[in-house]
């Protein structure tokens, strides 16, 4: 059980037909007495599973590219946090506008040492979340402490943020 938003903000209720996240992310399915209709990204504004996940159309800039998604919210405040899942992985993304989201990007580098090639994670993700959450300087340890930009770890700081600077209870953790 789930509802749809219409981009004129009017609401359907009925069944949403969960895929999986490779599949929520590209396309839903919906269905009441009246409709059964399979839906793309800006075809509506989101749609949400009865206590559960929450997706709103995006448009996502990563590392690789740029595209129309449903994004998973994980986080809905004065900030926000989004997932989505691509054939080239998981992608953890803040807000640009009300319709861009862009990835916190968490690239692997190839370090060679006396001809010795090493993986090692960039760290670049650190200075994305310190612009975006700029306004909050308490915030900026737990940063730096971050080993990889993931699920748990994103969730808590962007609640600790939304706690800090609009009051506990402020935002909706999905």
């Amino acid at each position: 059980k789930g509802k749809i938003i219409a981009l004129n903000g009017d609401t359907l209720y009925g069944e949403l037909n969960f895929q999986g996240d490779l599949a929520n992310s590209k396309e839903i399915r919906f269905r009441n007495q009246d409709l059964d209709s399979i839906y793309r990204p800006f075809e509506i504004g989101s749609y949400s599973f009865e206590n559960g996940k929450c997706y709103t159309s995006k448009i996502a800039i990563t590392n690789k590219d740029t595209v129309r998604i449903f994004a998973e919210y994980l986080v809905d405040g004065k900030k926000d946090i989004f997932f989505h899942r691509s054939t080239s992985g998981f992608h953890y993304s803040i807000s640009v506008s009300d319709t861009v989201i862009k990835e916190i990007s968490a690239t692997i580098e190839t370090v060679n040492i006396d001809g010795v090639n090493y993986q090692k994670e960039s760290k670049q993700y650190i200075g994305y979340l310190k612009a975006y959450f700029n306004d909050c300087p308490p915030l900026f340890s737990k940063i730096d402490q971050l080993k990889s930009p993931e699920r748990k770890s994103l969730t808590s700081l962007t609640k600790e943020y939304n706690d800090i600077t609009c009051g506990e209870g402020k935002c909706i953790i999905y």
